[in-house]
């Protein structure tokens, strides 16, 4: 079974982004830009909310996904063996019966006496 731990934490991005809300409010306005910098903060938490959102429902699909290839699979499997006899009927149609494989019904070769 894969790994199912995530690269990063979950948290980390969220915490980067309450240190970096936290030092623009030490700094406040001082430079002119703290109310453009406290909205691009506003707007990547709206980002990763919307990440959030679709992880879940990524994660969603990826159940349904595994759900049905794990009922397909006893499917494929009676196809592969079924591809496989029609494969070996076929060769032993194709090339007669091998060497190593006794015929079902033998039969003793007629004689005939020509004395």
């Amino acid at each position: 079974m894969p790994d199912r731990r995530p690269l990063l934490p979950a948290a980390l991005p969220r915490k980067l982004l309450e240190r970096v809300r936290a030092r623009l409010a030490e700094r406040g306005d001082a430079d002119g830009g703290g109310g453009r910098a406290l909205r691009l903060a506003d707007q990547a938490e709206r980002v990763l909310d919307r990440l959030d959102d679709t992880a879940r429902v990524l994660e969603r699909v990826a159940r349904a996904e595994l759900a049905l290839v794990e009922r397909m699979l006893p499917i494929v499997d009676d196809l592969g063996a079924l591809v496989k006899l029609t494969l070996e009927d076929a060769r032993r149609r194709a090339l007669g019966p091998a060497a190593d494989v006794a015929p079902r019904h033998r039969r003793d070769p007629d004689v005939i006496d020509v004395d």
